[in-house]
């Protein structure tokens, strides 16, 4: 498997928050647009229980997605929390404009919707959750 810039970043400073028997399979970067009334990011959060930042990356292994905040220059922060695979049931991205916006359905609550900052990540995330599902 060929480790894209995303993943680079957060073994750079995670590594040990993935054991070899669930190992990092994709990464990507995303942020929740400000003044968007159907992102709002205290909706989204209360609705979904879904780790929420400004600005965050989001690592897919075979059991769930682990959400980190990023810092300044993009750089992997803290650890917000992680999301079972159980939850999901689909990830889809859509263009809208120019920009690519990253869906999570959830079996459990409304979709988390945000920005993702790097969209050929964003599909390599989506590709490698849909092949875990045995769906491509």
């Amino acid at each position: 498997m060929t480790q894209t810039a995303s993943m680079v970043r957060v073994l750079a400073t995670h590594a040990a928050d993935f054991r070899d028997d669930e190992p990092l399979i994709a990464a990507t970067g995303a942020e929740l647009p400000k003044g968007d009334a159907i992102l709002d990011p205290v909706r989204m959060a209360t609705e979904s229980k879904f780790p929420l930042s400004t600005k965050m990356t989001l690592a897919l292994t075979p059991r769930r997605i682990v959400v980190y905040k990023n810092g300044w220059g993009n750089k992997v922060g803290a650890l917000l929390g992680d999301v079972p695979q159980t939850r999901l049931t689909n990830i889809t991205i859509t263009w809208n404009r120019k920009l690519a916006i990253i869906a999570f359905a959830l079996a459990d609550a409304p979709p988390v919707a945000m920005r993702t900052t790097e969209p050929d990540d964003a599909e390599l995330l989506r590709q490698a959750f849909l092949n875990l599902r045995g769906r491509l």
